[in-house]
């Protein structure tokens, strides 16, 4: 063998090794950009389920803020009514001690 014949040899068996290690690298790409879909996707659910809680939690938040102005509707005319039937009970006593019976 001379030294043209080895070094064709020489590449002959890189170019193969060459093919191969690019057919195992593609083949690693591929079950990577897999992995990645899988990995995106997962991440995709557990964003949504955040979303979903935090939706949750703003909702719950706001139905108690409704509730707060709902009770401090009812408590501003409970406080009302209670001024109006104090000045009807003064009425009512004024009525039936100091005025006169006909």
């Amino acid at each position: 063998m001379n030294i043209v014949q080895l070094a064709s040899f020489v590449l002959s068996c890189l170019n193969q090794g060459l093919l191969y290690c690019w057919s195992v690298f593609l083949e690693y790409q591929g079950r990577v950009v897999a992995q990645l879909a899988q990995v995106l996707q997962r991440l995709e659910n557990v964003l949504l389920f955040l979303l979903a809680l935090r939706l949750d939690g703003l909702l719950r938040l706001f139905l108690l803020a409704i509730r707060e102005v709902v009770v401090e509707i009812f408590l501003d005319f409970r406080e009302l009514a209670i001024v109006v039937l104090d000045d009807l009970r003064g009425q009512v006593v004024e009525h039936v001690f100091l005025e006169p019976t006909e």
